[in-house]
């Protein structure tokens, strides 16, 4: 896994989805509308659309 910075103090939670997902943070921030604090709701469902269940 590659370690990704958040590019904020507030965007933690789109930066350990990056990671997670292998993406940009830039485009979590984008697929989740937010570039601010995000709920373990929105880190769920942002899980889910990229890791379906198979």
């Amino acid at each position: 896994m590659k370690l990704i910075m958040q590019p904020t103090f507030s965007t933690c939670g789109q930066a350990c989805i990056a990671m997670i997902a292998g993406k940009n943070v830039e485009e979590v921030i984008r697929d989740m509308k937010t570039n601010g604090a995000t709920s373990i709701d929105q880190l769920i469902e942002i899980l889910i659309c990229n890791f379906p269940a198979t």
